[in-house]
């Protein structure tokens, strides 16, 4: 029930922007509307999806505005500042991260998009020698695929953890922790909304 709630008032958003963009905003192509929507795809939560294949052409602009709206951290201030800083890190992971042919996103660049630079990084296909004691070689014996490590201490969008978190990525930038590193980068997700008042 509460999703559909959250959709419908998603929905009523676009609505009252469009009528108040009026006939200076223009359409999207489909072309810019699709490329727009694979680059906030990691962003997108609940029903916002759903909500934006069903966005007629001439409301796509007031969608966009909505959708930036929802994440602006102070909206009696210009700037966007949220926006501002995953539209810089979009551009920075674009060449990297982005799947030949389809444009998506893999999971590293869904990682790097919610969390942005790691604070350390391993590329352990890179290494040349294990010392037994190295504690990556028990890492590297368990899952021959892993590829590079990224690990985000005192990430303010992460919860509190003294080791901090690892990230782990095969070299075609799967993720190898599963549902919980999916779970994870949800609730990261979440954090960009602003709360409603």
């Amino acid at each position: 029930m509460k999703s559909v709630r959250v959709g419908l008032l998603l929905a009523l958003t676009v609505i009252a922007l469009a009528d108040s963009a009026g006939a200076q905003s223009g359409s999207l192509s489909d072309q810019a509307w699709q490329r727009w929507l694979r680059d906030v795809a990691p962003l997108m939560l609940g029903q916002e999806p759903a909500v934006a294949k069903m966005v007629p052409a001439e409301d796509r602009n007031a969608f966009i505005e909505a959708f930036w709206a929802r994440r602006d951290p102070d909206p009696s201030t210009i700037d966007n500042e949220v926006k501002t800083e995953l539209e810089a890190r979009i551009r920075s992971a674009d060449k990297r991260f982005r799947a030949v042919g389809t444009g998506a996103w893999n999971e590293c660049g869904r990682t790097f998009l919610l969390l942005g630079t790691p604070d350390w990084t391993r590329n352990v296909t890179a290494a040349a020698h294990y010392a037994s004691s190295d504690p990556l070689s028990t890492m590297r014996t368990q899952d021959d695929q892993l590829s590079e490590i990224w690990v985000y201490r005192n990430h303010a969008r992460l919860p509190p953890s003294p080791q901090g978190f690892t990230f782990r990525f095969t070299p075609e930038c799967e993720a190898l922790g599963g549902p919980t590193a999916q779970r994870l980068l949800s609730a990261v997700a979440d954090t960009f909304l602003r709360p409603q008042r």
